[in-house]
């Protein structure tokens, strides 16, 4: 009898951990979601691609600066709705209004002289 007690004290003991074993597990907060703006900025006449144009998602201080092939990327945004502009010296800016960002968006951005 007294084996019995102990072997059943036992295996509750053996389950108590096991199965409590989730409760004291810390859990990881999960990142939120964020998404990535990127593209190319142009010459609307010729198709030459505009080094050092300012892209700036508005209402907002995030911004990014083409690169010599005309590239930029913005990461980290909050998935949403966002106005940009992308503006540079001697040329029109350009406004893209509305643009839902739900993971990853590629532009092709035309800019105008003036």
């Amino acid at each position: 009898m007294k084996k019995i007690l102990t072997l059943a004290a036992l295996m509750l003991f053996t389950l108590s951990l096991v199965f409590g074993e989730g409760e004291n597990t810390p859990t990881v907060p999960s990142k939120p979601a964020t998404s990535t703006i990127s593209g190319k900025v142009m010459d609307m006449v010729t198709g030459e691609a505009l080094t050092g144009v300012e892209v700036v998602v508005s209402g907002t201080e995030i911004k990014a600066y083409t690169d010599f092939e005309g590239n930029f990327e913005i990461k980290g945004l909050q998935p949403g709705t966002y106005d940009v502009v992308a503006s540079l010296i001697a040329y029109r800016k350009s406004l893209i209004e509305k643009l839902d960002i739900s993971n990853t968006n590629d532009l092709t951005i035309k800019l105008q002289e003036e």
